[in-house]
């Protein structure tokens, strides 16, 4: 049994007609009748009772048409996965290791730009802390990292790819989400949520510069692991947060509002890193993407 043969029986089954089932197939009616004949003789049964003017399906015949249609699409998954794999082997995905608190409007627009580039690259993502991401980057289990943080180790070295304004997150019942812009000082006057020094360094870091660039000393009250959880804690009402002003807003919890920080032109830069001693050809392309995206290129 031939997948050739199931499929002109299939178009047999399906037009009830031999005429307009070759014509579908593009071959003469001769060879699709005795292709029909030589399937009848292999399974010892009868697909169509025919007759001068009708073709009908016997019993047998809906059983089998059910059965070829499976066995068709089998056939066609099992050609795309091995095509699938036989791509991928030659053009392996690049994997990207990255930190918490990264733009995600910057991200979807970097893996867009990856999707339809010509050929389109391949990109796993991995979140993972600075500090694995050093390590996975030393020990060649990443061929990319993207952090807020640049300071690594000597064989590592990095490349600013974008820089974002900060953004204030806060509860959206907050009185001062009635202003368009919100000052340090301001926020200073309510409950803040910083992070963790040890669970997300960068994003610490990169509050504390925001501070001592406005030389401001500023107490973060309450420590969250990452942004997730800073934003879980800001829409529960615990305080105020900090983000991105490129986070996009349809990402955060309608418990959630964002204003721009007024008066405070510090950028957070995200840096793309890599070994000294060589990346992929396909990471430097991914970082020249996100560059362009960030318009340091």
């Amino acid at each position: 049994m031939e997948l050739r043969h199931l499929r002109y029986f299939i178009s047999v089954a399906e037009e009830l007609n031999f005429g307009r089932a070759a014509l579908r197939l593009h071959i003469e009616q001769s060879p699709l009748s005795r292709a029909i004949k030589d399937l009848e003789n292999d399974l010892g049964v009868q697909l169509f009772e025919r007759s001068t003017r009708t073709v009908n399906l016997t019993t047998a015949g809906e059983v089998l048409l059910k059965e070829a249609r499976s066995m068709i699409n089998g056939a066609q998954h099992a050609r795309e996965k091995v095509h699938a794999a036989a791509h991928s082997d030659k053009n392996p995905a690049l994997r990207v290791a990255m930190t918490d608190g990264l733009a995600q409007q910057r991200l979807m627009q970097l893996l867009c730009q990856c999707r339809v580039c010509t050929p389109p690259l391949a990109v796993s993502l991995q979140k993972t802390t600075n500090e694995q991401l050093q390590e996975s980057l030393l020990n060649q289990e990443a061929d990319l990292g993207l952090s807020l943080c640049r300071d690594m180790e000597g064989e590592i070295c990095s490349l600013p790819v974008w820089r974002d304004k900060v953004s204030l997150a806060l509860p959206a019942d907050h009185a001062l989400c009635r202003q368009e812009s919100i000052s340090l000082e301001q926020a200073a006057a309510h409950h803040l949520i910083g992070y963790d020094e040890k669970l997300c360094p960068e994003g610490y870091r990169a509050i504390e510069f925001i501070l001592d660039s406005q030389a401001l000393s500023i107490q973060m009250e309450i420590s969250a692991s990452g942004q997730e959880e800073m934003l879980l804690k800001v829409g529960a009402g615990y305080g105020l947060g900090f983000v991105l002003s490129s986070h996009p807003e349809q990402f955060l919890s309608h418990r959630v509002v964002t204003r721009p920080v007024d008066g405070c032109e510090h950028n957070v830069i995200t840096y793309a890193l890599f070994l000294k001693t060589g990346a992929p050809e396909s990471a430097m392309q991914l970082v020249k993407q996100a560059r362009r995206i960030g318009l340091l290129d």
